[in-house]
């Protein structure tokens, strides 16, 4: 009994986890996009 609710905890930690690391990864990327077109923008 106890060992399936550790796996159901387990899963939906690894699935939090992944959608935040997603998240993070994806505001990580719009913030470097950012930062690049405004280096240009400078330099142009």
């Amino acid at each position: 009994m106890m060992d399936g609710v550790w796996r159901i905890a387990l899963v939906i930690g690894v699935i939090f986890l992944g959608i935040k690391g997603v998240t993070m990864g994806i505001a990580w990327i719009k913030r470097k996009i950012k930062q690049s077109k405004e280096v240009k923008k400078a330099k142009a």
